[in-house]
């Protein structure tokens, strides 16, 4: 079996090696723009506000908000060209490639086995984690800042350990 899929391999290649290299070409790119996307995200955060100027004022709420608003930009000029791309490469490429060749490819298993289960769930889960993050933050800054508020000032900090 390893056989066949590496035999797949080696004719996909042969046949095609235009598009793997344009397919590296298009990853190179890729995780150069990502990067840059980072370095102009991580420059202009502080100047925008989005970010304490000062490293031990921060706060989880603003990690959650630094990490959510990067994650969008790096979709929003990353993610959603590649996937312009990646359909555009589809529609042009592979569905032009003879009906004999695609079942080769298919049979061949190069782009993996199909199986009855999706990995959807480690989506929802994260995005619950996020969220509960962010409300965690939220509620443990407001409760801080209300105990912080009862704490007599000048006293030691061991004896007014329930404020911390």
């Amino acid at each position: 079996m390893v056989e066949k899929e590496n035999k797949a391999w080696k004719n996909l290649l042969k046949r095609h090696w235009q598009m793997f290299i344009l397919f590296i070409i298009v990853a190179i790119t890729a995780i150069i723009g990502a990067i840059y996307v980072f370095l102009w995200f991580v420059g202009d955060a502080q100047s925008t506000g989005l970010v304490p100027k000062i490293l031990g004022s921060w706060t989880m709420g603003n990690l959650i908000s630094f990490i959510l608003n990067f994650i969008f930009w790096e979709i929003l000029f990353i993610g959603i060209p590649l996937i312009i791309v990646f359909a555009i490469v589809y529609l042009l490429w592979w569905k032009k490639l003879p009906d004999d060749e695609r079942k080769e490819y298919r049979k061949g298993h190069i782009f993996g086995k199909r199986s009855k289960r999706t990995d959807g769930e480690g989506a929802i889960s994260f995005l619950i984690f996020v969220f509960s993050c962010a409300f965690q933050a939220k509620h443990d800054s407001d409760y801080f800042l209300h105990c912080l508020a009862q704490c007599p000032r000048g006293k030691r900090v061991e004896q007014f350990a329930h404020c911390v």
